[in-house]
């Protein structure tokens, strides 16, 4: 499978280095909870692209494209640190653990710079699902 042809994915800033290779990563600009690192590897220069979904590494594209087609699920401390963001910077490090604020971003719920998190329209649905759960 291939995903969309009007999707673009760029380089997000983030970088790797592990024994066997190094590595860059990027974000797909149209679907968030897409990702993928450029892995090369140190003994036979060889790239090879993996996709993550959710921050998860799919096997190949078709797994992460299935994966697309199901809405990611949140811990109740995502879903904690997910109703005190705004549309304004805040900075949460200090409030929250970043395995929570990173899968947050890696969910598409949140969006961060510097430090600095703010939610997303994804984010704001994923409350308001939760708060029409909690009203039946």
């Amino acid at each position: 499978m291939t995903f969309p042809f009007t999707w673009t994915v760029r380089r997000d800033g983030s970088h790797y280095n592990a024994k066997d290779w190094f590595g860059e990563g990027g974000r797909c600009d149209q679907e968030p909870r897409l990702s993928y690192i450029d892995r090369c590897y140190r003994a036979t220069k060889q790239v090879r692209r993996s996709w993550l979904v959710d921050g998860t590494e799919c096997a190949n594209s078709d797994e992460a494209w299935a994966k697309l087609q199901h809405p990611p699920t949140f811990s109740e401390a995502e879903l904690a640190a997910l109703a005190v963001m705004t549309d304004e910077p805040q900075d949460l490090r200090g409030a929250y653990p970043y395995e929570v604020l990173r899968g947050l971003r890696n969910k598409g719920a949140a969006s961060a710079n510097m430090g600095r998190y703010t939610i997303t329209p994804a984010g704001r649905a994923v409350l308001a699902l939760q708060g029409a759960e909690h009203d039946q």
